[in-house]
């Protein structure tokens, strides 16, 4: 397995207040960085394809290539892997995925939610307030059974 980063967003059905999540693994599948953050969205959608830049950004950022992008949101990775137009309220979004992909060799995977477990228990733990800060370096109990189980999906 090499490096691969999982992505999620929570956000209510129509948007509002939503947090992301970005989880980068290492080839062992264990957490090494990642990133959760709250957002202000217009759709679901948007917060997804969201989360894919944030990964998108922090693997240039970090200078690597060819790193896996996992989400289980497949319409925000179909619009990530092709060159469908997008909606024009996610367009410059998928623009920048699109551009950072090219540059970086990255690829794009759709996933079940048992493989994106992680990211999204994040992501709803960020959106309620109660996801610590430390939690890459010193997860909490709940998230090491998830990172466990997603390692072997």
């Amino acid at each position: 397995m090499g490096s691969k980063v999982n992505c999620d967003a929570a956000s209510s059905k129509d948007g509002g207040d939503g947090s992301i999540t970005v989880v980068m693994r290492n080839w062992d599948g264990n957490p090494v960085d990642g990133l959760a953050k709250s957002v202000k969205i217009s759709s679901p959608l948007q917060g997804e394809l969201l989360a894919i830049r944030e990964a998108c950004l922090m693997i240039s950022a970090l200078g690597m290539k060819g790193v896996s992008v996992e989400s289980d949101n497949k319409q925000a990775i179909l619009l990530s892997a092709s060159e469908l137009v997008p909606p024009w309220e996610v367009i410059a979004m998928v623009l920048d995925i699109w551009e950072l992909a090219c540059m970086r060799g990255i690829l794009f995977k759709w996933v079940r939610r048992e493989a994106n477990k992680a990211a999204h228990s994040i992501a709803t733990l960020a959106k309620s307030g109660k996801l610590p800060l430390n939690w890459v370096s010193s997860p909490p109990l709940q998230l090491l059974s998830i990172f466990n189980s997603d390692c072997a999906l």
